[in-house]
């Protein structure tokens, strides 16, 4: 597996496998930007995604594997926990910045507000059964279920609410070389 690491205004390419005749080698980029020409993005038809997933999950072994597979999924287009996307400086929009945030789907009022206890047990119910016809146990789809909405409920305290999302300074943190 193959992913793209920004180091400086350089772009590298980084294997997750080890470096042999038929893996692609660290190489940099000969471009500004990027590109994926030697980025093994595919999934063989006869596999259905939970099971790819599962394997790249089950295969992972440290923070770097972990960071390799969420920007693989990116370039595949499969939502990550967190989203990175380019659109103009909020505060100088002459120039492109890069953004990162998070993709959760219902947002912070979803998980916190007790109006929502109704939808937050059907969503718990629904992830379930997408387990379930994903081949888990009903037992097991459940306790997975509990714990995918126990991890989006930890991230969603961490966002800002939608008020305080749209105020331009609390979002603006700009790295500076």
């Amino acid at each position: 597996m193959t992913a793209i690491a920004l180091l400086g205004s350089q772009p590298v390419f980084v294997s997750s496998q080890p470096t042999n005749s038929t893996s692609p080698k660290t190489e940099p980029s000969p471009h500004k930007g990027f590109s994926v020409k030697n980025m093994d993005l595919s999934i063989s038809p006869k596999d259905d995604f939970y099971h790819f997933a599962v394997t790249k999950i089950d295969a992972l072994s440290s923070k770097e594997d972990l960071i390799t597979l969420m920007a693989t999924q990116g370039f595949m287009g499969i939502p990550s926990v967190f989203g990175i996307f380019v659109m103009p400086d909020k505060k100088q929009s002459n120039i492109n910045a890069l953004y990162n945030g998070s993709v959760l789907p219902l947002g912070k009022d979803f998980y916190e507000n007790s109006d929502y206890s109704s939808q937050r047990k059907a969503y718990l119910a629904h992830i379930a059964k997408m387990l379930e016809l994903a081949g888990e146990t009903p037992n097991n789809a459940q306790t997975q279920a509990q714990t995918i909405f126990e991890l989006e409920t930890a991230l969603a305290k961490g966002m800002l609410s939608p008020i305080e999302a749209t105020d331009v300074n609390r979002t603006y943190n700009k790295i500076r070389k």
